[in-house]
């Protein structure tokens, strides 16, 4: 059952990001985040997991002196995360 809430997938997305802040920077890799503020109604716990997952995999498979960017950008219908 999804439990749906309004809430900013940015600032989300952000607070998601700083727990990982120290193992990308043990492992040379930059993280870092490209977007304005954008409200969403969505399951926030579920959305969490696949962020944290995403994230987690981007580590994993980033070579050291590389980076990973998240991108939150509006189109008109929907709301992209490019990561």
């Amino acid at each position: 059952i999804l439990d749906m809430t309004e809430f900013d997938i940015s600032k989300l997305i952000k607070n998601l990001m700083i727990n990982f802040e120290s193992n990308y920077k043990s492992k040379g890799v930059e993280l870092s985040i490209d977007g304005e503020s954008q409200i969403i109604l969505a399951d926030k716990d579920k959305i969490s997991q696949v962020i944290v997952n995403i994230l987690s995999n981007a580590l994993k498979y980033t070579q050291s002196g590389g980076s990973v960017q998240v991108c939150v950008q509006e189109y008109k219908d929907y709301i992209q995360i490019a990561i």
